[in-house]
Protein backbone atom coordinates (compact mmCIF):
# COMPACT_ATOMS: atom_id res chain seq x y z
CA UNK A 1 0.00 0.00 0.00
CA UNK A 2 1.34 3.83 -0.66
CA UNK A 3 1.32 6.32 1.94
CA UNK A 4 3.65 8.64 3.11
CA UNK A 5 5.68 7.64 6.76
CA UNK A 6 5.69 10.13 8.89
CA UNK A 7 9.51 8.47 9.68
CA UNK A 8 11.65 8.21 7.14
CA UNK A 9 8.72 9.18 4.32
CA UNK A 10 9.44 6.04 2.47
CA UNK A 11 5.99 5.30 1.13
CA UNK A 12 5.60 1.53 1.38
CA UNK A 13 3.26 0.36 3.64
CA UNK A 14 1.90 -2.71 5.36
CA UNK A 15 -1.88 -3.15 6.34
CA UNK A 16 -2.86 -4.94 9.58
CA UNK A 17 -6.99 -5.00 9.44
CA UNK A 18 -8.92 -4.88 13.02
CA UNK A 19 -12.41 -4.48 13.77
CA UNK A 20 -12.39 -0.48 13.25
CA UNK A 21 -9.01 0.09 12.04
CA UNK A 22 -6.49 -0.30 9.47
CA UNK A 23 -2.27 0.05 10.83
CA UNK A 24 -0.16 1.17 8.73
CA UNK A 25 3.71 -0.12 8.80
CA UNK A 26 5.87 1.29 7.11
CA UNK A 27 8.08 -1.38 5.35
CA UNK A 28 11.53 0.59 5.94
CA UNK A 29 11.28 1.99 9.72
CA UNK A 30 8.34 0.07 11.13
CA UNK A 31 6.54 3.72 12.29
CA UNK A 32 2.89 2.37 12.20
CA UNK A 33 0.02 5.20 11.45
CA UNK A 34 -3.62 4.00 12.15
CA UNK A 35 -6.69 4.91 9.41
CA UNK A 36 -10.24 4.41 11.17
CA UNK A 37 -12.58 2.46 8.84
CA UNK A 38 -15.46 3.97 6.89
CA UNK A 39 -18.31 1.06 8.27
CA UNK A 40 -17.90 -1.43 11.22
CA UNK A 41 -19.45 -5.02 10.71
CA UNK A 42 -21.59 -5.13 13.35
CA UNK A 43 -22.95 -1.55 12.71
CA UNK A 44 -26.33 -3.20 11.47
CA UNK A 45 -29.94 -2.16 12.18
CA UNK A 46 -30.33 -5.43 14.36
CA UNK A 47 -27.33 -4.73 16.84
CA UNK A 48 -27.75 -1.43 17.13
CA UNK A 49 -32.12 -2.04 18.16
CA UNK A 50 -30.58 -4.29 20.60
CA UNK A 51 -27.78 -2.78 21.90
CA UNK A 52 -28.92 0.96 22.05
CA UNK A 53 -32.39 -0.01 23.81
CA UNK A 54 -31.07 -2.41 26.82
CA UNK A 55 -28.76 -2.24 29.55
CA UNK A 56 -25.61 -2.66 27.21
CA UNK A 57 -25.14 0.83 25.13
CA UNK A 58 -22.87 1.87 27.63
CA UNK A 59 -20.62 -1.50 27.20
CA UNK A 60 -20.87 -2.52 23.71
CA UNK A 61 -22.15 0.67 22.39
CA UNK A 62 -18.77 1.92 22.32
CA UNK A 63 -17.18 -1.40 21.01
CA UNK A 64 -19.40 -2.66 18.07
CA UNK A 65 -21.29 0.52 17.10
CA UNK A 66 -19.61 3.91 16.15
CA UNK A 67 -19.53 6.68 18.64
CA UNK A 68 -20.38 9.57 16.13
CA UNK A 69 -19.86 12.84 17.69
CA UNK A 70 -16.33 11.38 18.95
CA UNK A 71 -16.20 10.73 14.51
CA UNK A 72 -16.80 14.01 14.19
CA UNK A 73 -15.14 15.95 16.38
CA UNK A 74 -12.19 13.61 18.43
CA UNK A 75 -11.51 16.63 20.87
CA UNK A 76 -15.26 15.60 22.58
CA UNK A 77 -13.05 12.16 23.62
CA UNK A 78 -11.53 14.39 26.39
CA UNK A 79 -13.93 16.58 27.04
CA UNK A 80 -15.08 14.27 30.44
CA UNK A 81 -11.38 15.68 32.04
CA UNK A 82 -13.28 18.52 33.37
CA UNK A 83 -15.59 16.59 35.36
CA UNK A 84 -12.83 14.24 36.15
CA UNK A 85 -11.11 17.61 37.49
CA UNK A 86 -13.52 18.87 39.11
CA UNK A 87 -13.95 15.19 41.63
CA UNK A 88 -10.52 15.14 42.20
CA UNK A 89 -8.11 12.54 41.90
CA UNK A 90 -8.97 10.26 45.12
CA UNK A 91 -9.46 6.88 43.95
CA UNK A 92 -8.55 7.63 40.10
CA UNK A 93 -6.28 6.02 37.90
CA UNK A 94 -3.85 8.94 37.75
CA UNK A 95 -3.45 8.65 41.78
CA UNK A 96 -1.08 6.11 40.74
CA UNK A 97 0.22 7.16 37.73
CA UNK A 98 1.09 10.51 38.99
CA UNK A 99 3.27 8.57 41.98
CA UNK A 100 5.02 6.67 39.49
CA UNK A 101 6.06 9.57 36.98
CA UNK A 102 7.57 11.99 39.89
CA UNK A 103 9.40 8.52 41.48
CA UNK A 104 10.85 8.22 37.62
CA UNK A 105 11.67 11.52 37.78
CA UNK A 106 13.44 11.17 41.33
CA UNK A 107 15.16 8.19 39.78
CA UNK A 108 16.67 9.66 36.72
CA UNK A 109 17.90 12.72 38.85
CA UNK A 110 15.31 15.36 37.03
CA UNK A 111 14.51 18.01 40.24
CA UNK A 112 10.92 19.62 40.28
CA UNK A 113 11.81 21.87 42.78
CA UNK A 114 12.13 25.96 41.60
CA UNK A 115 11.67 24.54 38.01
CA UNK A 116 9.66 25.55 35.08
CA UNK A 117 7.60 22.69 33.87
CA UNK A 118 5.69 21.92 30.95
CA UNK A 119 2.97 18.63 31.10
CA UNK A 120 2.04 18.15 27.32
CA UNK A 121 -1.42 16.70 26.93
CA UNK A 122 -1.33 16.33 30.65
CA UNK A 123 -4.81 15.96 31.28
CA UNK A 124 -6.89 16.36 33.46
CA UNK A 125 -4.17 18.18 35.57
CA UNK A 126 -3.39 16.59 38.31
CA UNK A 127 0.44 16.08 38.09
CA UNK A 128 0.32 19.90 36.82
CA UNK A 129 -1.49 20.60 39.98
CA UNK A 130 0.63 19.26 42.35
CA UNK A 131 4.18 19.80 40.61
CA UNK A 132 3.16 23.18 40.59
CA UNK A 133 3.30 23.46 44.84
CA UNK A 134 7.25 23.33 44.39
CA UNK A 135 8.19 24.45 40.79
CA UNK A 136 8.57 28.11 39.60
CA UNK A 137 5.77 27.66 37.18
CA UNK A 138 3.68 24.97 35.41
CA UNK A 139 1.78 24.61 32.70
CA UNK A 140 -0.25 21.87 31.54
CA UNK A 141 -1.74 21.55 27.83
CA UNK A 142 -4.21 19.87 26.67
CA UNK A 143 -6.43 18.75 23.32
CA UNK A 144 -10.03 20.39 24.14
CA UNK A 145 -10.36 23.97 24.92
CA UNK A 146 -13.32 22.66 26.95
CA UNK A 147 -10.82 20.12 29.31
CA UNK A 148 -8.65 22.97 29.51
CA UNK A 149 -11.17 25.40 31.07
CA UNK A 150 -12.25 22.69 33.68
CA UNK A 151 -8.84 21.75 34.77
CA UNK A 152 -8.01 25.14 35.20
CA UNK A 153 -10.87 26.05 36.93
CA UNK A 154 -10.98 23.26 39.56
CA UNK A 155 -7.36 22.75 40.03
CA UNK A 156 -6.44 26.97 39.87
CA UNK A 157 -3.49 25.88 37.41
CA UNK A 158 -2.50 27.08 34.21
CA UNK A 159 -3.54 25.50 31.45
CA UNK A 160 -3.47 26.18 27.32
CA UNK A 161 -5.23 24.31 24.84
CA UNK A 162 -3.03 22.46 22.29
CA UNK A 163 -3.53 19.79 19.70
CA UNK A 164 -0.57 17.98 18.52
CA UNK A 165 -1.60 18.22 14.45
CA UNK A 166 -3.23 21.52 14.58
CA UNK A 167 -0.80 23.44 16.47
CA UNK A 168 2.76 24.70 17.29
CA UNK A 169 3.57 24.41 20.57
CA UNK A 170 5.42 27.40 20.80
CA UNK A 171 2.85 29.29 18.99
CA UNK A 172 0.42 27.99 22.15
CA UNK A 173 2.87 28.03 25.13
CA UNK A 174 5.50 31.05 25.88
CA UNK A 175 8.30 31.06 28.30
CA UNK A 176 11.53 28.78 28.36
CA UNK A 177 11.28 25.34 30.17
CA UNK A 178 13.33 23.18 32.32
CA UNK A 179 11.36 20.45 32.21
CA UNK A 180 9.12 18.83 29.41
CA UNK A 181 6.94 15.98 30.20
CA UNK A 182 5.33 13.95 27.32
CA UNK A 183 3.81 10.80 29.10
CA UNK A 184 2.03 8.57 27.02
CA UNK A 185 0.70 11.42 24.53
CA UNK A 186 2.91 11.59 21.51
CA UNK A 187 1.24 8.42 19.89
CA UNK A 188 -1.09 11.41 19.15
CA UNK A 189 1.32 13.07 17.19
CA UNK A 190 1.17 12.63 13.76
CA UNK A 191 4.25 14.65 13.10
CA UNK A 192 6.93 14.24 15.57
CA UNK A 193 9.98 16.31 13.28
CA UNK A 194 7.71 18.97 13.18
CA UNK A 195 6.68 19.25 16.48
CA UNK A 196 9.80 18.72 18.24
CA UNK A 197 11.12 21.34 15.87
CA UNK A 198 9.01 23.94 17.47
CA UNK A 199 8.85 22.44 21.00
CA UNK A 200 12.93 23.48 20.84
CA UNK A 201 11.95 26.95 20.96
CA UNK A 202 10.36 26.04 24.54
CA UNK A 203 13.88 25.18 25.84
CA UNK A 204 17.44 25.73 26.80
CA UNK A 205 20.70 23.95 26.98
CA UNK A 206 20.04 22.71 29.94
CA UNK A 207 16.71 21.93 29.23
CA UNK A 208 15.52 18.30 30.35
CA UNK A 209 12.31 15.68 28.45
CA UNK A 210 10.74 13.13 29.92
CA UNK A 211 8.53 11.02 27.30
CA UNK A 212 6.86 7.59 27.91
CA UNK A 213 4.83 6.24 24.89
CA UNK A 214 3.86 2.50 23.54
CA UNK A 215 6.17 1.36 20.68
CA UNK A 216 3.91 -0.52 17.66
CA UNK A 217 3.44 -4.29 18.00
CA UNK A 218 0.85 -6.39 16.77
CA UNK A 219 -0.77 -6.77 20.54
CA UNK A 220 -0.88 -2.99 20.52
CA UNK A 221 -3.15 -2.86 17.19
CA UNK A 222 -5.58 -6.22 18.38
CA UNK A 223 -6.51 -4.33 21.55
CA UNK A 224 -7.15 -0.94 21.11
CA UNK A 225 -9.14 -1.98 17.43
CA UNK A 226 -12.73 -1.31 19.37
CA UNK A 227 -11.67 1.92 21.02
CA UNK A 228 -12.98 5.00 17.95
CA UNK A 229 -10.20 6.83 19.14
CA UNK A 230 -6.83 5.68 20.22
CA UNK A 231 -3.31 6.25 19.24
CA UNK A 232 -3.08 7.58 15.34
CA UNK A 233 0.84 6.95 15.21
CA UNK A 234 3.10 4.56 16.90
CA UNK A 235 6.68 5.50 17.07
CA UNK A 236 9.19 3.11 17.19
CA UNK A 237 11.98 3.30 20.18
CA UNK A 238 15.17 4.13 17.27
CA UNK A 239 12.46 6.58 15.26
CA UNK A 240 11.90 8.93 18.28
CA UNK A 241 15.90 8.67 19.28
CA UNK A 242 16.28 10.08 15.33
CA UNK A 243 14.08 12.81 15.69
CA UNK A 244 15.15 14.25 18.86
CA UNK A 245 18.63 13.76 17.82
CA UNK A 246 17.38 16.25 14.57
CA UNK A 247 16.91 18.76 17.12
CA UNK A 248 20.33 18.22 19.43
CA UNK A 249 19.36 16.41 21.82
CA UNK A 250 20.90 12.50 22.90
CA UNK A 251 19.05 9.57 25.00
CA UNK A 252 20.62 9.58 28.07
CA UNK A 253 18.25 7.10 30.27
CA UNK A 254 15.99 4.21 28.99
CA UNK A 255 13.31 2.19 30.97
CA UNK A 256 10.94 -0.37 29.67
CA UNK A 257 7.87 0.37 31.99
CA UNK A 258 6.67 -2.86 31.38
CA UNK A 259 4.32 -5.05 29.13
CA UNK A 260 1.35 -6.84 29.33
CA UNK A 261 -0.63 -9.44 26.94
CA UNK A 262 -2.73 -8.13 24.78
CA UNK A 263 -6.26 -9.46 26.11
CA UNK A 264 -5.10 -8.51 29.46
CA UNK A 265 -8.11 -7.25 31.34
CA UNK A 266 -9.96 -7.68 28.11
CA UNK A 267 -14.09 -6.88 28.00
CA UNK A 268 -14.10 -7.88 31.60
CA UNK A 269 -17.86 -7.28 32.63
CA UNK A 270 -20.45 -8.19 36.19
CA UNK A 271 -22.95 -8.27 34.14
CA UNK A 272 -24.71 -11.59 34.25
CA UNK A 273 -27.58 -11.22 31.75
CA UNK A 274 -26.84 -13.53 29.26
CA UNK A 275 -27.19 -10.50 26.47
CA UNK A 276 -23.99 -8.90 28.29
CA UNK A 277 -22.17 -12.56 27.77
CA UNK A 278 -23.47 -13.22 24.16
CA UNK A 279 -21.72 -9.89 22.67
CA UNK A 280 -18.72 -9.79 25.25
CA UNK A 281 -17.98 -13.20 23.68
CA UNK A 282 -19.06 -11.39 20.23
CA UNK A 283 -15.95 -9.23 20.91
CA UNK A 284 -13.92 -11.44 22.13
CA UNK A 285 -14.20 -13.79 18.87
CA UNK A 286 -13.94 -10.79 16.58
CA UNK A 287 -10.68 -9.47 18.26
CA UNK A 288 -9.48 -12.88 18.17
CA UNK A 289 -10.22 -13.40 14.76
CA UNK A 290 -8.40 -10.71 13.60
CA UNK A 291 -5.11 -11.60 15.57
CA UNK A 292 -5.38 -14.88 13.71
CA UNK A 293 -5.59 -12.95 10.31
CA UNK A 294 -2.43 -11.27 10.88
CA UNK A 295 -0.91 -13.87 12.28
CA UNK A 296 -1.15 -16.23 9.14
CA UNK A 297 0.77 -13.42 7.15
CA UNK A 298 4.31 -13.38 6.40
CA UNK A 299 4.82 -9.91 7.16
CA UNK A 300 7.58 -7.93 8.57
CA UNK A 301 5.31 -6.34 11.30
CA UNK A 302 6.40 -6.85 15.27
CA UNK A 303 3.98 -9.56 15.91
CA UNK A 304 4.55 -9.68 19.62
CA UNK A 305 1.40 -10.06 21.51
CA UNK A 306 1.90 -7.53 24.19
CA UNK A 307 1.54 -3.85 24.73
CA UNK A 308 4.99 -1.98 25.24
CA UNK A 309 5.50 0.98 27.44
CA UNK A 310 8.64 2.68 27.50
CA UNK A 311 10.13 5.68 29.18
CA UNK A 312 13.01 8.01 27.86
CA UNK A 313 14.87 11.04 28.92
CA UNK A 314 16.45 13.47 26.78
CA UNK A 315 19.10 16.25 27.14
CA UNK A 316 20.97 18.24 24.93
CA UNK A 317 24.35 17.63 23.44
Amino acid sequence: MDFNCPNCKNRQGIITNSYKHHWITCRECGTVTRQRKDHYRYDNWLTRFIIRNTKLNRVYGHTLLPIKEVIQEEKRFYDYYYDIAKKGIKGTKWEAGNKKILSDLKRFGIELSGKTILDISGGPGFLTQEVSRVAKRAVVTEFSQYAVDGMSEALRIEGVKFDYNKDRIDQCVDGKFDVILIAYSVGFCNDLEYFLRHLKNLMHENSVVYISYSPPTLGLMIRWQFDEYTYTTCWPVDAVIKQFGAIGMKEVARDNEGSYPYDMNWFQTKNKNPLASYFLNINKKIGNSYLELALQKDEPINKELIQKDVIQVFKFL
